[in-house]
């Protein structure tokens, strides 16, 4: 019998086979057991059953690989020195704990060692422990504004993407949504998020950062496993999750989202939707703050801390933190007392002690200690009210959900005293008109500048603004519509140019052509209200009027006056983000709303220009309807 062929002896192929099996080539494995790889190739071709053997050996060397290059990927390196280049943080993150709240200690100790940085206040230190041991991956929090909310999400998103244990599958990138509620509030988020990346050991070469020219941006990096991230830095909008699976998200702000279609914004709800799909599978394992200072009690994550913890959400609460709040409170009402302001530091003492331990409603003051209680009430022009939503995070109630004016602050403006002066600096129009089944509606306010005493001698001007004529057209039970071109605004026309008004009524454009033509026929200009902006150009600056002292605002002594009071109390913000009259609609012919466009036209909120005026004209009643009252002393 011939030599048996060395690759069928047994210590051979098993050597052989072994070494394909480790990953070597055919070449390397020839090499392994001393023999040519011609000779090696030659044994393959003629025999069936020793190539199948080869094969299968190389398949498994092949799936090792493949393993050992992942194993290498899991541990991200400087492309430089190779070294894990989280080396140093997972140390540090052991002398905190360990787990991913020891990263995240180990974070904020990177973030806060940046000058001008502040490292976590005392409260998010304890109540981020109390989260992360929950084991619960939904947080809400309602914290109020300058609480250090946005350092605090953003030191989470940073150690949650990067060191959060996950398996991203080949080809894939999963994203991060952090989402607040308008572009401006977003464009706030980027650079902190970006300079936190940084300060942890990113490089600029290591972020992908792409800005869009809607203002929204993405900013992608590798975590410490070498899997692709994207922070979505985002208004809040479902167009944030389409695509791959969530890692986690941020909703901050999330009490004041508004759907715009104009802008792309969403609901609250809406998001939380497309988010609950875009978790995938393994929600109950990834960190989703949802975060906001106080707003409506209708608000969803006002609804969602009331409803309390589950198996999914873990609610902030003060805990051992409650006595500081408490005094907070406290300082303002002891002050108000002082300043004889009983009732409003009766309000403020009333909701600090309802507060306990289990309270989710999380003062400014108690997120950071460096807070000036006293100087934020100030700042809103102490407004109780206000000043409890804002800084105290109360939500608004039932009777105040969603106002623009405070039922306080009306009251003053109803109350306060008529100025009597010879000298209107002018009267201004506005219309809104409705032909159907709305009536039509006229407004006049008029403007005077008169002097307010500050102490003893110095004097200041001011406006005042006040209405003159509240007037409706109605359609009559069964008969004809409103006849606007031969009718309704040449009626309008008469009485503003009879009162002397500037020649210009504001319009929010309805039956605009006859509105023109007669307009143009009474040598009256027709001046448009932006309604998508009535907002910013209207109700936040008579918001804002109503709260001065002295009120520079009348809201008395005029006819119908009353109705159009009862519609400006409930001017709202509606789901679109638009301001609406709730109860009373957001038809034509509305006396509250003719009234907010006239108080607009008639500059509400400015102040007169510095000129001399002559104090001393002042004091005679003209008997033009301004009747009534002293000035300010």
């Amino acid at each position: 019998m011939g030599n048996v062929a060395a690759y069928k002896r047994p210590d051979v192929k098993g050597k052989l086979l072994l070494a394909l099996r480790e990953g070597k080539t055919r070449v390397e494995a020839a090499g392994a057991i001393v023999t040519p790889a011609k000779t090696l190739l030659g044994w393959i071709e003629r025999d069936d059953d020793f190539r199948r053997e080869v094969e299968d050996a190389e398949m498994i060397g092949r799936a090792l690989a493949e393993q050992r290059a992942a194993e290498v990927k899991l541990v991200a390196r400087d492309e430089k020195t190779g070294a894990d280049r989280w080396r140093k943080l997972r140390e540090d993150a052991v002398k905190f704990g360990g787990g991913m709240l020891g990263f995240l200690f180990a974070v904020e100790a990177r973030l806060a060692a940046r000058p001008g940085a502040h490292a976590f206040s005392p409260y998010h230190r304890w109540m981020l422990t109390k989260w992360y041991e929950s084991g619960k991956p939904v947080l809400l929090a309602c914290e109020g504004r300058g609480a250090g909310k946005s350092d605090t999400q953003t030191a989470v998103v940073v150690t949650e993407c990067i060191f959060a244990d996950r398996n991203v599958p080949p080809g894939e990138t999963w994203i991060w949504p952090y989402l607040s509620k308008d572009m401006n509030e977003t464009n706030l988020k980027f650079g902190p998020l970006e300079s936190a990346l940084k300060a942890v050991g990113l490089s600029n070469s290591d972020l992908k950062i792409h800005r869009r020219k809607d203002g929204r941006s993405e900013i992608g990096f590798e975590d410490a496993k070498g899997h692709p991230i994207e922070v979505r830095v985002y208004p809040n909008t479902k167009d944030a999750l389409r695509g791959p699976t969530l890692c986690g998200g941020t909703n901050d702000e999330e009490a004041f989202w508004k759907a715009d279609k104009d802008l792309g914004t969403s609901t609250a709800d809406d998001v939380l939707d497309a988010m609950a799909g875009a978790f995938r599978g393994d929600a109950k394992e990834k960190k989703h703050m949802r975060i906001s200072s106080a707003n409506t009690i209708d608000a969803t994550l006002i609804r969602d801390i009331e409803a309390g913890d589950d198996d999914l959400h873990f609610v902030a609460r003060l805990g051992p933190f409650v006595a500081d709040a408490v005094a907070g409170f406290e300082l303002v009402a002891s002050r108000l007392v002082s300043e004889g302001r009983t009732d409003d530091a009766r309000t403020i003492r009333q909701w600090a002690s309802s507060l306990t331990e289990s309270s989710p409603w999380i003062p400014s003051w108690v997120g950071n200690p460096t807070h000036d209680v006293w100087g934020g009430f100030l700042r809103l022009r102490k407004r109780v009210a206000k000043w409890l939503r804002e800084n105290g995070s109360k939500p608004s109630d039932g009777a105040e959900e969603g106002d623009y004016f405070e039922p306080q602050t009306i009251d003053r403006a109803v109350l306060t005293v008529r100025v009597v002066s010879r000298e209107v600096d002018g009267r201004f129009a506005a219309i809104d008109t409705g032909a159907k089944k709305n009536p039509s509606a006229l407004g006049i306010v008029e403007r005077v500048i008169h002097e307010v005493r500050l102490g003893t001698s110095a004097r200041e001007r001011r406006y005042q603004f006040r209405p003159l004529v509240l007037k409706q057209w109605s359609r009559k039970p069964g008969g004809l519509p409103l006849d606007l071109r031969n009718v309704v605004l040449p009626d309008m026309a008469r009485i503003i140019l009879a009162h002397g008004c500037v020649p210009a009524w504001w319009s929010d454009g309805w039956g605009g052509d006859a509105v023109e033509i007669v307009g143009a026929e009474k040598g009256i200009e027709t001046k448009y209200v932006d309604t998508a902006r009535a907002t910013a150009q209207i109700y936040e600056p008579i918001d804002v009027a109503l709260a001065h002292d002295p009120c520079p605002i009348v809201l008395s002594g005029c006819e119908n006056i009353e109705q159009a009071v009862a519609q400006l109390r409930q001017v709202r913000r509606g789901n679109d983000g638009k301001a609406i009259v709730a109860h009373h609609g957001t038809g034509h012919g509305e006396l509250g709303q003719v009234l907010a466009r006239a108080l607009a036209h008639a500059g509400v909120g400015t102040s007169p220009p510095d000129e001399a005026l002559d104090f001393e004209s002042f004091g005679s009643n003209r008997g033009d309807g301004c009747s009534g009252g002293s000035r300010y002393e």
